[in-house]
């Protein structure tokens, strides 16, 4: 089931919203590794970025049951808190 997902950022700071581990199981509506200068590894999907100030919306699916670890890539972000799970359950 697609999944949507919107971002607004703050005036003075960007988000993202990322998916770790799962570029091989999911697709995202606009898919892409980041922005340049966020340290995005190839194996995790990029589902939307909100530049600072501005609203954002992005879709994805995840085709494999599981938990997967969802974060924020914006320098910082993810060691001060912007982390959490998402559990994707099965048909049935």
């Amino acid at each position: 089931q697609e999944v949507t997902v919107s971002l607004t950022a703050g005036d003075a700071v960007e988000h993202d919203f990322v998916i770790e581990g799962a570029s091989d199981v999911a697709t995202a509506g606009q898919e892409s590794h980041g922005e340049a200068g966020h340290d995005i590894p190839p194996e995790d999907l990029v589902v939307v970025h909100a530049d600072a100030g501005q609203p954002a919306h992005g879709t994805f699916t995840i085709n494999e049951p599981g938990t997967y670890t969802i974060y924020c890539s914006v320098l910082g972000h993810r060691q001060s808190g912007m982390e959490a799970s998402l559990t994707v359950l099965g048909d049935g």
